[in-house]
């Protein structure tokens, strides 16, 4: 938010004037981090003049320099980047808070950063998003055609073996949950998944899942209606456990190049331990 110098004098004054509920030492810190601009340009010195009119800016805390994500791949057109779990892929509807999708913005500032697909916030692994108009429609159409491949993995309840497709209908309740429904159900969109046992033991296995279709929620619902839900995911039915997470990974994500149409392949590994 912006604000008005109502007077003639020097910065750190004036800001002590607009910020009250905040300490002198609070104050001093914003101007240390550049988190203060003056005019729109970032300001220094507690000590700088000020006049009348001129309009001071607190920016937003920053993210660490190193940044929550992993970036494995940047051009002008597109970024693929690593989602820690607990981080949300786009923010809410209010527009605010630290998501992956601000974090690129923040990147790559001047540009604008498409989404193309999501990860629950509780989900780790690989995003991509388009740098471009015409990466983004691209993307989306290849997303659509489903030839953007993505696979996961998860741990999972109980002992799972072999491999198999899910192939359910599901939708979104009001409680903003996804549940499965009878085919032709009103609003029922179909929510295909084949998995491969990696390691199956008594209490629990790890499985790949491969999405051939990319609904809300869906290894998640599906997994939990094969009587296997994932660990730590209490929102479907897993018991309420010490798990630090839940355990599903985005682990590889492969595309076209929307512009070169070169081939892309990139592997992320779980740390659900």
């Amino acid at each position: 938010m912006q604000y008005v110098i109502d007077e003639e004098g020097e910065l750190f004054n004036s800001l002590v004037k607009i910020f009250s509920e905040s300490s002198r030492t609070t104050i001093r810190s914003w101007i240390e981090h550049e988190r203060i601009t003056l005019n729109g340009k970032k300001a220094h010195r507690a000590k700088t003049p000020v006049a009348k009119g001129d309009i001071v800016e607190l920016l937003p805390k920053p993210l660490p320099k190193e940044g929550p994500l992993k970036i494995h791949y940047e051009d002008e057109h597109v970024i693929v980047v690593d989602k820690p779990a607990g981080l949300l892929s786009v923010a809410k509807d209010t527009g605010k808070g630290i998501s992956a999708h601000a974090y690129v913005k923040r990147h790559v500032p001047g540009k604008k950063v498409f989404v193309i697909h999501r990860l629950d916030q509780e989900t780790s692994g690989l995003l991509v998003f388009a740098l471009s108009q015409q990466a983004f429609h691209k993307l989306k159409e290849e997303l659509k055609q489903r030839k953007v491949q993505r696979t996961y993995v998860a741990i999972v309840e109980g002992g799972l073996e072999g491999e198999g497709v899910w192939d359910c209908y599901v939708v979104e309740d009001r409680s903003l949950k996804m549940r499965t429904v009878p085919k032709g159900s009103v609003g029922a969109e179909r929510a295909i998944t084949k998995y491969k046992v990696l390691r199956s033991g008594v209490k629990t296995s790890l499985i790949e899942c491969h999405l051939v279709t990319g609904k809300k929620n869906q290894i998640r619902i599906q997994a939990a209606v094969a009587g296997h839900p994932i660990i730590g995911d209490t929102k479907y039915g897993a018991p309420h456990s010490h798990a630090p997470r839940m355990c599903l990974h985005a682990s590889t994500l492969s595309f076209l190049h929307p512009i070169t149409r070169k081939e892309l392949l990139f592997k992320s590994p779980h740390h659900f331990t």
